[in-house]
């Protein structure tokens, strides 16, 4: 048992450091209280108000997909881009799914209706008739080839060499192949293992 004079002395303290303890703020009530949104939307120039996908490239520009088309964005005002029916090198769709930028600076834009690469020179979109698909991820392997799931056409590689795809899909009679058709994530991990995340499997 604690001798009196001490109770006397180490009272105040412990009534001191339950004081301080009350009057500490909490840290996470002090963060979400710093934390502010600011909007941007179809009134600032987004095409749509839907957006489905961000992407900030090399140069710092940040780019949206949306419902309604792709939108260039470089902290003042909105560049978009659209399908146009008689403009053969517009956007192939305007639904933009996923946007992914290569190793070597080029930005690759999923809608569903196949890919587009941008090419900013000439401020064009270079289509890829072979895959005409919902696109929905885009990832790049070590060789520079990429990636593309789709929702419904399986998993596609392209190849800049031939410059051409190689397709794998589902094979029910064969349990090497891809699981199902339907390829929603993608993933290299560090020992360049590509994981597939499908609907099914």
């Amino acid at each position: 048992m604690m001798p009196k004079s001490l109770c006397r002395i180490f009272t105040p303290f412990l009534f001191l450091i339950v004081l301080i303890s009350l009057l500490k703020p909490n840290p996470a009530q002090a963060q979400s209280s710093s934390i502010r949104f600011t909007r941007l939307t179809s009134t600032h120039g987004l095409p749509h108000d839907m957006v489905n996908c961000i992407l900030q490239d090399h140069f710092g520009y940040l780019w949206f997909g949306t419902q309604r088309g792709l939108s260039r964005y470089d902290g003042y005002t909105f560049t978009t881009y659209h399908h146009r029916r008689n403009e053969a090198d517009s956007l192939v769709s305007d639904t933009v799914n996923v946007l992914f930028e290569d190793s070597q600076g080029l930005l690759w834009v999923g809608t569903v209706s196949g890919v587009d690469q941008y090419d900013a020179a000439r401020q064009r979109f270079i289509h890829y008739p072979e895959l005409y698909e919902s696109v929905q991820a885009i990832i790049e392997d070590a060789q520079g080839n990429l990636w593309i799931g789709t929702a419904g056409s399986g998993l596609f590689r392209f190849d800049r060499i031939t410059n051409s795809f190689i397709t794998y899909t589902h094979n029910p009679s064969d349990p090497n192949s891809l699981s199902d058709d339907h390829v929603n994530a993608l993933l290299f991990d560090d020992n360049e293992i590509l994981w597939v995340g499908t609907d099914y499997g």
